[in-house]
Parts: C-alpha cells; structure tokens; sequence
C-alpha cells in the first residue's frame, strides 16, 4: 500500500508523464529517488490567500479542531533517525495517516511530518559541530520539523529563527522545541523570507532544492545574504535538481553521513545525506 510519504513525495509530478515516453511506475520512481516534492505549490496558494492549514474538504470542521491534539495523536515521538538527541513528532510506519492518500489527510502537505536526508544530515552537523553557532544569530528556512532550528540552540545560539510558510509546520516546531527543552528560545516564523535582505550570522537550508524554479530562487537569495556575511549551510541528499544546477560549483563538501535503514527505505535508493557550505 502506498504511504503519505509516498503520495508527498508524487505530489504535483503526474502530469509529467504525459509528456514523456516512460510509464507512470518509472516516471514516479525517478522521482521519488531525485526530487522532494514540491514546497513552492504550497508557497504559492499561501500567497495567492487559497491556502488552508487542512485539506479542503475537512476545513470547515476542522477549523475549530486543537491542532495540537491532532499533531500528537496522528504523530509519533521518535528518535530513530540520524540525530537520537532529539525527540520529534513525525509521522512513522507505526501511524495510521502513514497509509493515508493526500485526499484522505486532516493535514495539507504535511511535509513537516517527515524528518527528509538533507534535514537529518545538516542537523546531524550542528549537534557535531556545535562551536560552529554558539553565541550566533541562525535562522532555519523551510524549517519543517524544526530539527536543525532545535540544534542550533541545543548548541548554544545566540538567536534562532525556524520559518516555514506552513502554519501547521510552526506549531510542530513549537511542539518539537518543547520536546527538547529549547522553546521559547526559538523564534517561530510562517513569513515567506526568501528573497528578503536580513542580518543573521547563519542560514540553514536544508532540502529546499527540490525543483528549479526554487532553486534559482535560492541560489540569487543566498548570493545576497552572502555578501552581507552570512555563513550557510546546505543540507540535501544529491537530488537531481541540485547535481544539475549552478549552484553546484558554489558548494563546498564539509560533511558526509550515511543515511539510516529506515531512511533509506523511506527515499528509494538515496544512501547519504551531505552538508556542504555555500561559497559565492
């Protein structure tokens, strides 16, 4: 049976296969091994004011739902992944919005559910690093679950910022901060930031080259903050938009780590998660 995970990581490709020769089964496969689905869909109904915290057809009976409650009975707290320091509420195989289709969630997108290679390699960095952001301003963009955000100040920053335009993704973050002893000393942010010119000494990204329309984006953004001397670091497990991209030869390797067993189920084929920072 096809997982949530499984339609996220489809979500929005389908209409690909009508122009290509391949099938729809190899189509998806190609997919789901290079490309984390597409984030920028979500941004974009946020900014044209259709975006809704659940999916259409729940959202006027659940617009008086505790979200909270709904995170913590369709999630579990879990540490098996790549940083065991930290408790996260996700979404596992133990769940049953696990096998749930898109159309089926009380969540819309909910990707920060899903603890993704580029996530856990660049937290995995910062908890093994930590001297790197102590008594440092760090902001986390496309936070997620919050993980790196959450390192960041388990290691001493100075300040933390976890944006991600999803609100429910910044009560998860909250929840997960909580979890972890770290929160209120985490900012919390669903403003849309890419783009905009602000002072921190570190920029996390960590899976957000997920397609290239954001990449491009990004790549311009991060060549702005970087001439204000931002520091940033890059998380992401090779996917084929960031090996075809540009931004390529504006990386430098700083970190390699070997995905988990059950991540590397979870990603179809991808074995590693890198962290590499960003040299403009």
């Amino acid at each position: 049976m096809k997982s949530l995970s499984d339609s996220l990581l489809e979500t929005n490709y389908t209409a690909k296969a009508r122009h290509g020769s391949d099938s729809m089964m190899n189509l998806t496969r190609r997919i789901k091994i290079f490309s984390k689905s597409p984030l920028s869909e979500v941004a974009k109904r946020k900014r044209s004011g259709t975006y809704q915290c659940c999916t259409q057809q729940n959202h006027n009976a659940s617009r008086s739902l505790d979200y909270r409650e709904l995170i913590k009975k369709h999630t579990e707290v879990t540490t098996n992944h790549l940083t065991p320091e930290l408790q996260l509420h996700l979404i596992t195989p133990t769940c049953p919005l696990w096998y749930t289709g898109i159309a089926d969630c009380i969540f819309s997108d909910p990707y920060w559910a899903f603890y993704w290679p580029g996530g856990q390699a660049l937290t995995r960095y910062l908890l093994d690093n930590g001297k790197e952001v102590a008594d440092k301003v760090v902001a986390d963009i496309g936070s997620g679950c919050g993980a790196s955000a959450i390192a960041a100040a388990m290691m001493g920053a100075k300040q933390v910022l976890a944006n991600d335009i999803d609100p429910v993704a910044a009560l998860a973050i909250q929840m997960n901060a909580e979890l972890n002893g770290v929160y209120p000393n985490i900012e919390i942010s669903t403003e849309n930031l890419i783009g905009h010119s602000k002072h921190w000494d570190f920029l996390l990204l960590g899976d957000m080259f997920y397609d290239k329309d954001i990449s491009d984006r990004v790549l311009e953004w991060m060549d702005m903050l970087a001439g204000q001397n931002t520091k940033i670091f890059v998380g992401d497990p090779c996917r084929i938009y960031m090996l075809d991209h540009p931004i390529r030869t504006k990386l430098r390797l700083i970190a390699e780590y070997d995905l988990t067993d059950e991540c590397k189920e979870e990603n179809y084929g991808l074995s590693s998660g890198f962290v590499w920072e960003f040299i403009p």
